[in-house]
């Protein structure tokens, strides 16, 4: 099931769930035009994810990396009965979306 974020909404709930997930391991992939490039990330702890309203960016935590997506539009939660699955992220500013993929999934 996916769940929308509201943008008012997305530096609390993205700073809530870096609290909640910290050093799990996730996967991040960009698809630019519908196609998935290899991972960008695969499978390294996660320190965590925030939004900068002023900036308007979302940036991505690890521990010698940092992903950082401009103009984001839309937030999207994957989740089930088991918790986060991942979270979509697409960019205003090239269509871009990335895939935020938890190994387990993690409860808010």
């Amino acid at each position: 099931m996916a769940e929308c974020i509201s943008k008012n909404q997305w530096e609390n709930y993205l700073n809530q769930l870096s609290k909640v997930f910290k050093d799990t391991p996730v996967e991040v992939e960009v698809a630019a035009s519908g196609i998935f490039d290899k991972p960008e990330v695969e499978w390294l702890p996660i320190l965590g994810i925030s939004y900068d309203p002023k900036d308007n960016i979302v940036s991505i935590l690890f521990e010698n990396l940092d992903h950082i997506i401009e103009k984001p539009y839309e937030i999207k939660v994957e989740k089930d009965d088991s918790g986060i699955k991942e979270i979509d992220i697409v960019s205003e500013e090239d269509g871009t979306k990335t895939v935020l993929r938890f190994k387990t999934p993690v409860r808010l």
